[in-house]
């Protein structure tokens, strides 16, 4: 009798939800050295074969180039964003701080990107990219990811009550966990990826069509 109510007790233990959550936040692939310099071995392979056996010195010279700045790019990005993803949600002013640095550097590449430029060139582009990862950030994480969590809290609610013998525990627990479900959302490791996902579709097609307007306007009028 007494082993059969400690494992009930532990089932409704709040250290359960506390393993789950580590459980799955293990489940994150992770990129070491070791992995990018695998990585990195067939680029260097092609670059020796496009040098010394096909001849073409300034793609395999573009190639190198390439690597190398990918190379410290995601080195410095990994030094960068590692305190963010393990604060957690504290680190929500860094997450804001970083987005709008992101975004700043694509108005700048997409603006670079035009034959022409006219006054405030780059604060429409920055105002254009803003509004558009805003609005789909909103949508994705408040409205679509929030309903998700909502569902997966009322599954486990109702899982939870189940155990008669320990309601209050288990409302205090389910309490906590929709607390750190609901801001789980705007966790930096995925609102950092979407935002420079959707920067990067943004850039080519916010160039190409003021680029295409800009040229339009100047050698036709």
């Amino acid at each position: 009798m007494t082993n059969g109510n400690h494992q009930h007790h532990s089932v409704a233990s709040p250290k359960n939800d506390g393993t789950t959550t580590a459980a799955s936040s293990s489940s994150l692939i992770p990129i070491t050295h070791t992995t990018l310099a695998l990585a990195i071995v067939p680029l260097l392979g092609l670059t020796v074969l496009l040098y010394f056996h096909w001849k073409l010195h300034d793609l395999a010279r573009e190639l190198l180039e390439g690597i190398i700045r990918t190379t410290v790019q995601l080195t410095a990005l990994s030094v960068l964003l590692r305190p963010m993803f393990a604060a957690q949600r504290r680190s929500s002013w860094w997450v804001i701080s970083y987005t709008a640095w992101m975004i700043t550097l694509a108005a700048y590449e997409a603006s670079a990107r035009t034959k022409y430029e006219f006054d405030g060139q780059f604060g429409l582009i920055w105002m254009i990219l803003s509004s558009h990862v805003s609005i789909v950030a909103i949508w994705t994480f408040g409205v679509i990811l929030k309903r998700r969590n909502q569902a997966e809290q009322s599954s486990t609610q109702t899982n939870d009550s189940n155990s008669s013998n320990h309601t209050s525990s288990s409302s205090s627990s389910s309490s906590s966990s929709s607390s750190s479900s609901s801001s789980s959302s705007w966790h930096a490791r995925y609102v950092i990826p979407m935002t420079g996902m959707l920067l990067g579709n943004s850039i080519g097609s916010v160039a190409l069509s003021l680029n295409a307007l800009t040229t339009h306007v100047v050698e036709q009028s």
